[in-house]
């Protein structure tokens, strides 16, 4: 009896953890321009990576970049491609703080919105260095997000295999 109790609150266990992992949502991975970042000169796109991909719905996704002023400087339509949004920004030289908002909806349906700020400050007499996306990157998931499960599936089978085994002798 005690035996099947514990394969039972044992095998609950596991399936709680699978469903947990199962309704996990999007989120953003990276941004550019940076979250909270100065920079000595407005780049010619915003981009932001996300850690499902998006699907393609028309104008369903979007991200805008508002100036110091609250006037737009992002122009084109948005470019959804995998799991990443980009959109072009037109030059600007106010100085200040830049909004950059978001919607997308990612693969498993859930709508994720957003925003975050940048600023542009005054160019120093220094070199200044340019900052760049790393699309070439892949971006770097949680040792969480991809291995926790694996691994308490694979605690779960050992307990239950030593279980059965030793009902058996």
């Amino acid at each position: 009896m005690k035996l099947k109790a514990l394969f039972v609150s044992t095998s609950a266990f596991l399936l709680l953890l699978l469903v947990q992992g199962a309704s996990a949502h999007t989120n953003l991975l990276t941004e550019f321009p940076i979250s909270e970042s100065i920079v000595e000169e407005i780049p010619s796109a915003v981009k932001l990576d996300f850690s499902e991909d998006l699907l393609l719905l028309g104008k369903a996704n979007s991200v805008q970049v508002l100036d110091p002023l609250g006037l737009e400087i992002t122009t084109g339509d948005a470019k959804v491609f995998n799991n990443s949004i980009s959109r072009s920004l037109n030059s600007s030289n106010i100085f200040g703080s830049y909004l950059v908002k978001y919607r997308v909806v990612a693969e498993d349906g859930h709508v994720i919105t957003g925003k975050y700020t940048f600023s542009l400050k005054k160019i120093s007499t220094a070199t200044p260095v340019p900052q760049t996306p790393e699309s070439d990157q892949e971006p770097q998931k949680s040792f969480r997000n991809q291995y926790a499960g694996l691994i308490f599936i694979a605690i779960g089978a050992l307990v239950l295999t030593i279980i059965w085994r030793k009902q058996g002798k």
